[in-house]
């Protein structure tokens, strides 16, 4: 969950704030991260125990946890919302299901957590500090989106109509900007390999060609090739050691 390292002016509607990497490999998730991207790690005291915070710098931005069974391995999405509780009642009769029940955490903020129609899990956030300012240009090592993997379109209408996001299609790509106001909050891509959605966070790097050759020799598999795509960037996806989907992204 997001600690109070978020703090900005305000909450942003449709704004990814948080991604969490749940694994039974805690320890070694930080080694190949740290390594791959130059993370550091804070453990953060809590009421449930220590948290290990995903620092980049000086700014915490996500976080690992052990997964609850059955849950698969898998980068959780934290998007942001300015009620989580109407939020969270309009995802579920758009055709959401429920995971988490909204809940205060603390001092912090209000969650809850949702698959979206077709399958993709996703966290609503509100915090209580407000989230970071937009910056121009993502800084090397954060979060420069989000990217949904979706075997079909049929849900881009509930991102568009939920979290007022516009879709625009990157002509002959294949890929899709969603985002508001001449900002890009999440890239799409249809895969017609998956079977279900998946949210995967968008890293920012400068090299995806010595990343990925990297990663790989970590354990890492390659999902979807280095690519160099025009009004895009160069995206590289990978599934890392521990079977969660994450995509490496250098701007043109």
């Amino acid at each position: 969950m997001p600690y109070p390292y978020l703090v900005g002016s305000r909450s942003i509607h449709g704004k990814f704030v948080w991604f969490e990497h749940a694994s039974n490999s805690i320890e070694a998730a930080r080694t190949f991260y740290e390594g791959l991207f130059g993370w550091g790690t804070e453990m953060v005291k809590t009421s449930h125990g220590e948290y290990p915070v995903i620092k980049c710098g000086q700014a915490g931005f996500g976080g690992y946890r052990t997964p609850t069974a059955p849950e698969p391995v898998h980068w959780s999405a934290y998007l942001s919302v300015e009620d989580v509780d109407s939020a969270l009642a309009a995802a579920l009769t758009a055709g959401a299901s429920i995971i988490l029940t909204a809940k205060d955490l603390g001092h912090v903020g209000r969650g809850a957590a949702i698959l979206d129609p077709i399958g993709a899990p996703l966290y609503l956030w509100h915090g209580k500090l407000g989230d970071p300012d937009d910056s121009c240009k993502t800084p090397i090592g954060h979060w420069h989106s989000g990217l949904y993997l979706t075997p079909d379109d049929s849900a881009l209408g509930f991102y568009e109509r939920h979290f007022g996001w516009e879709i625009k299609q990157v002509h002959g790509t294949g890929y899709s900007w969603l985002g508001k106001d001449s900002v890009n909050r999440a890239l799409a891509l249809k895969a017609s390999s998956i079977e279900r959605a998946i949210w995967s966070p968008v890293v920012a790097i400068d090299d995806c060609s010595s990343a990925v050759e990297w990663a790989v020799a970590q354990g890492a598999r390659r999902m979807h090739p280095v690519s160099s795509i025009p009004g895009i960037g160069t995206i590289a996806i990978l599934m890392d050691p521990f079977g969660a989907v994450v995509t490496l992204y250098a701007a043109h």
